[in-house]
């Protein structure tokens, strides 16, 4: 059974959607069929500690034969656009360390991604596209590079329990853009605090429509992100 990744509920509703036979077998995890394979789905929660902590008791508690780490990302190089599905040929981590994903997955993983490039992990959310441009010109490449927080705390799992690692991500904001300002005091210690964005828009109802877009293109971006898991468990299933 392969284990799919996701940091944030709101990314794990499209996947299941798509899956068969879907059923829960603990706190935030689903066992499900997808693309002919079995999977078992998790959140991890948001933010790189969390995320490494959860994925490693994850790991202890389920025998994976593989990890894939989905959800969204920022663009950082402008040939990104939104709903751009990313393989991340290498996923470096704050720290700078470089992870490659196991050649056989990723092998199909570039058969169903728009493109394959470099996933920066961040130690938290970058906001503004001049943040952006500043990793931009840090990572030294000339690829395609787009910036998570999660895929090197999910990686540096893996690699732990002995396992293949892939990073597939789904582009939601381009390089030029800045996210909501709203969302900045809901995030606190590198996680989301979704009653201070409800508290937030219920002051300031002027970002309510700024956060209702910015949900529908999260959607949006894992709809896309979704099918093309399926196919490449499609792809998975028919190597065996």
């Amino acid at each position: 059974m392969t284990g799919v990744f996701v940091a944030l509920r709101e990314e794990l509703a499209p996947i299941l959607a798509r899956a068969r036979n879907v059923r829960p077998i603990g706190r935030g995890v689903r066992a499900a069929s997808l693309g002919g394979q079995e999977i078992c789905v998790a959140v991890t929660g948001d933010g790189a500690a969390r995320a490494e902590r959860e994925a490693g008791g994850l790991l202890r508690r389920f025998r994976f034969s593989a990890l894939v780490g989905a959800g969204i990302a920022g663009a950082l190089s402008t040939d990104l656009v939104e709903g751009d599905v990313l393989l991340g040929r290498e996923v470096r981590g704050a720290d700078g360390t470089a992870l490659r994903p196991d050649p056989g997955l990723a092998e199909r993983g570039a058969r169903v991604a728009d493109r394959s490039g470099i996933l920066v992990s961040a130690p938290g959310i970058v906001w503004t596209a001049r943040e952006k441009a500043g990793l931009l010109a840090a990572s030294g490449t000339g690829e395609s590079v787009a910036v998570d927080v999660e895929s090197a705390s999910w990686a540096r799992a893996a690699a732990g329990a002995g396992i293949p690692f892939l990073a597939l991500r789904a582009v939601l904001d381009p390089a030029a853009e800045d996210l909501p300002a709203a969302l900045r005091p809901a995030f606190r210690n590198g996680s989301l605090d979704r009653f201070a964005v409800a508290a937030h828009a219920f002051r300031h109802p002027s970002a309510v429509g700024e956060l209702l877009r910015l949900r529908k293109r999260t959607r949006s971006a894992m709809r896309k992100l979704a099918e093309r898991l399926e196919r490449f468990f499609t792809l998975s299933a028919e190597s065996r």
